[in-house]
């Protein structure tokens, strides 16, 4: 009797387990320059597994599986090991709920350069409208699927002239898929350096631009205490932050405001 409980909650799970495997398995590929196909060498790569479940009632939750980051080598080769334990660890059954959705993406970065496909959603300076998410931060690529792993299609990036604004908002994008502002992968070395070449190129133009400058836009994903950073803008823009959250649509920043919190304890570099 005890053995069919355990089948019955077990059952489905390991099943789901098993069909999204490809979520799991070592995966191995490449970066290269979309215009000459040559690799690119010192690409951070990232991947990200997710699971999401829907109760009978409606009511719906979602997980990150893991979150990996590693870099090509100068042949622009890269390795992301198994991530079975993600699995065996987040897979909890609960008959009251609909079967998981695993999903996963493999996305890059490397400032100066968008992966050939996202640049579709850009420019957006003339509109002032957000940027829909890359493609390369939402679905899976193609590969080939071998016994116990993946090979990923060719990751192709190509040299791309982004306005700050954009610059912001699609490495926002890409350093922050799988990772929220609090949780664990922010602070590893390799996540850090990332941030921070951002925020390296991004911060003194800021502060260069005439005070009363509106910004649709911000820092927040890159600076050393995001919550903090945005507690220290909000602080300053309360109305436009209000205005805002009224209307559905990005508040309208002074360029001082951002700046005075970039040089606070919370702005300062990741």
């Amino acid at each position: 009797m005890i053995a069919l409980v355990i089948g019955i909650l077990l059952g489905p799970t390991l099943y789901e387990i098993a069909k999204d495997s490809s979520a799991y398995v070592a995966k191995s590929g490449m970066v290269v320059d979309a215009g000459t196909g040559a690799g690119l060498g010192g690409v951070n790569v990232i991947a990200v597994g997710t699971v999401s479940m829907q109760t009978l009632m409606g009511s719906g939750s979602s997980a990150v599986l893991y979150r990996h980051v590693t870099k090509t080598d100068e042949k622009g080769l890269y390795s992301i090991p198994s991530m079975w334990t993600s699995a065996a660890t987040r897979f909890i059954p609960f008959p009251a709920s609909t079967r998981p959705r695993v999903s996963w993406v493999v996305t890059a970065f490397k400032f100066g350069y968008v992966i050939a496909g996202d640049e579709s959603v850009m420019p957006s300076e003339t509109t002032g409208a957000p940027l829909p998410k890359p493609a390369s931060t939402t679905k899976s690529p193609t590969y080939a699927r071998h016994l116990f792993s993946s090979e990923i299609e060719p990751i192709k990036m190509k040299a791309f002239n982004l306005s700050d604004r954009d610059k912001s908002i699609y490495y926002g994008e890409i350093l922050t898929v799988g990772r929220s502002l609090t949780e664990r992968y922010a602070n590893q070395p390799i996540e850090v350096e990332m941030r921070r070449q951002v925020y390296e190129a991004l911060a003194p133009k800021i502060c260069a631009l005439p005070p009363d400058t509106y910004m649709d836009w911000t820092i927040t994903d890159f600076v050393k205490m995001p919550q903090k950073f945005l507690r220290e803008i909000s602080r300053r823009e309360r109305s436009a932050f209000d205005r805002a959250l009224a209307t559905g649509s990005a508040p309208q920043i002074r360029a001082r405001s951002e700046c005075e919190a970039i040089n606070s304890e919370a702005g300062g570099p990741p």
